[in-house]
């Protein structure tokens, strides 16, 4: 009976490692595949942030986009979504060792009142949750500079071709005007 039991704890121990490992690697998408996989896309700024729980528990952040110009899906003056809280990760419960760090490792983006960004947003699930396809990838920075021009910053998009210059490298800025051009024509090709 202790032997069964000790296999079994260890089983269990052995699956919670390998959803740890999981979360911790987030594939790198390529823009064709995010405008692709996203419900949403728009760019706009962040106009309200509110922290609550929701019906099974979690901490739930509450953001609202007022948008400046829709470029896929149902899209309004304003969108207003729920994802998990990155701050405030659901608490750890017994029998479920680990969450808490898991959800911390994901990767959630958060949101700064006045911030723009360009969203690429998952289709909402059954408890009401999105997040932007792979979690901050999904969300762009559009930057103004002390020149005022605009620039959109990828922070780790896959770049398929390095011959299309107006998608950014990993960790670099663009030009946001030729960023969108590229984007609107793959959205509408629907490459």
């Amino acid at each position: 009976m202790k032997r069964a039991l000790w296999t079994i704890g260890l089983l269990f121990v052995s699956v919670l490692m390998a959803i740890k490992v999981e979360a911790a690697s987030i594939v790198s998408f390529s823009v064709a595949q995010m405008s692709r996989g996203a419900e949403k896309i728009f760019v706009g700024t962040c106009t309200a942030t509110e922290e609550s729980m929701n019906e099974y528990g979690l901490s739930v952040l509450t953001v609202t986009f007022t948008v400046r110009e829709a470029l896929k899906g149902s899209v309004g003056q304003t969108v207003t979504f729920r994802q998990l809280n990155p701050v405030q990760p659901p608490p750890v419960r017994p029998g479920v060792g680990g969450l808490r760090q898991d959800i911390q490792t994901l990767g959630l983006p958060s949101y700064t009142h006045g911030e723009e960004a360009l969203l690429f947003l998952a289709k909402e699930g059954k408890t009401g949750l999105t997040s932007p396809l792979g979690f901050t990838q999904g969300k762009m920075p559009v930057l103004v500079t002390s020149t005022g021009e605009k620039r959109v910053i990828n922070k780790s998009w896959r770049v398929e071709s390095p011959q299309n210059l107006a998608i950014p490298q990993p960790g670099a800025g663009g030009d946001y005007t030729q960023f969108m051009t590229a984007l609107r024509a793959l959205i509408q090709t629907g490459q």
